[in-house]
């Protein structure tokens, strides 16, 4: 995993020249806070990001952590992959996605696998998009 951190930070690091449908990116850093709220509370983190290499391209990447309250049980999951967008309007990208997924519970499970994803982005206005 470390050497994936590594290469998706130097991706990062890339002159930021590819381009897509207008007021979207494909650059970017994101973090969160996660929690759960069942008969055993969890909470955790996650960090995404993508990084455009070519105008319709880009690498994706991201990992999130749970601990549930008053165990030794957390939760990891990671992913990395490979994406492929195609502006279909003026605002708007049809994005495909290939990934690979791995789910780490310690002993109590642990799998991983590959995803693909077919959607539609879009930019509303600069501040907000879906």
């Amino acid at each position: 995993m470390k050497r994936s951190l590594i290469t998706l930070a130097f991706l990062a690091a890339l002159p930021f020249a590819a381009s897509a449908a207008d007021g979207l990116s494909y650059n970017y850093v994101e973090g969160g806070y996660a929690k759960t709220d069942s008969t055993i509370d969890a909470d955790g983190w996650a960090l995404n990001g993508s990084v455009a290499f070519h105008p319709n391209f880009h690498l994706f990447g991201g990992y999130s952590s749970q601990e549930f309250d008053n165990t030794n049980f957390d939760f990891k999951q990671y992913r990395f992959g490979v994406g492929y967008n195609h502006p279909i309007a003026s605002k708007v990208d049809l994005v495909t996605r290939v990934a690979y997924e791995k789910i780490d519970a310690g002993d109590a499970f642990d799998a991983d696998g590959y995803s693909t994803e077919v959607g539609v982005r879009g930019a509303a206005n600069e501040m907000f998009e879906g």
